[in-house]
């Protein structure tokens, strides 16, 4: 994430002014590398150049969530929410992701119920941590509920 902070630097000093994409790409770049800090500060920056949709908020959720942070992704989810972010299945996903990696079912099905209300459908990743909250809870039944849900929408988990 040095290089990708380098590239953003000269992208500046050459008078480019990074847009949408390139955040998602330096986002998703620290992300995919766990780099929180990295995450959190191109954030800064993106926010700072007038961007804040979704989408950018969307890696750095991710971070914290792989990182087993679940109360810094909560933080920046709430965040974008409060900035008016339209928060997509993406994000919830994140949300549900992390607290699926503790085992904490109750807090996915809370995410799960959080995203039917904003619109957003579930998909195969919601889907599969859901699953794996369950196993980890060791609640067969939710486990088996929430595969026949998937297979019933024409996903196969």
């Amino acid at each position: 994430t040095g290089l990708a902070h380098e590239m953003l630097q000269e992208m500046r000093a050459l008078d480019v002014r990074p847009d949408q994409i390139s955040y998602i790409g330096l986002l998703t770049s620290a992300s995919n590398a766990r780099n929180l800090a990295a995450a959190e500060a191109f954030l800064a920056e993106a926010k700072a150049d007038g961007l804040g949709k979704a989408a950018i908020y969307a890696p750095v959720i991710s971070c914290a969530a792989k990182s087993g942070n679940v109360a810094i992704a909560e933080k920046w989810f709430l965040e974008a929410e409060k900035f008016g972010a339209e928060l997509d299945i993406n994000a919830f996903n994140a949300m549900i992701a992390a607290v699926a990696r503790v085992g904490n079912l109750a807090a996915a099905q809370r995410w799960l119920q959080r995203a039917r209300e904003a619109g957003e459908e579930p998909d195969l990743i919601t889907y599969t941590s859901l699953i794996s909250a369950a196993a980890k809870k060791r609640d067969l039944k939710a486990a088996q509920a929430y595969m026949r849900e998937a297979i019933e929408k024409g996903l196969q988990p």
